[in-house]
């Protein structure tokens, strides 16, 4: 099957940003590429960061991490950067409780949750992180 063309695996990153917010991850996923990878050393202020973000030519932004979720200005940077592009946010999906989401992710376009089994405890075995997100409730 052929990938989608709007699908980053139909190779369509000319218009998208990716945005390295921490290295730091509530996770332990045994693969993970993070853990003794690369991670850039400087560190700049939330506006000095949403500046560059939105001075960029890109017109969609991925935020990751390590966790983005546990990177401390992450509302502040989504809601100035959400006014001038389309924001993502690729996530564990350890910190997504309702409340969460209501208070912290308000202007994200969209967003990715890594979910390695369809089974809550398994999931959980896997990563050692609790989805609330399988208890969610309309």
């Amino acid at each position: 099957m052929k990938p989608h063309p709007n699908n980053f695996c139909g190779g369509n990153f000319q218009d998208w940003l990716e945005v390295y917010l921490t290295n730091k991850c509530n996770g332990s996923c045994s693969w993970c590429v993070d853990k003794n990878g690369w991670s850039p050393k400087e560190k700049a202020p939330v506006a000095e960061l949403a500046k560059a973000i939105i001075d960029a030519p890109q017109k969609k932004v991925i935020l990751l991490g390590g966790e983005p979720t546990l990177y401390p200005d992450l509302k502040k940077l989504i809601q100035t950067i959400s006014k001038e592009k389309e924001v993502y946010l690729t996530t564990n999906g350890g910190k997504l409780s309702p409340n969460y989401v209501k208070e912290n992710l308000v202007g994200l376009t969209g967003l990715n949750v890594s979910i390695h089994s369809y089974w809550a405890a398994e999931n959980e075995a896997i990563t050692g992180i609790y989805l609330h997100l399988f208890h969610f409730s309309s």
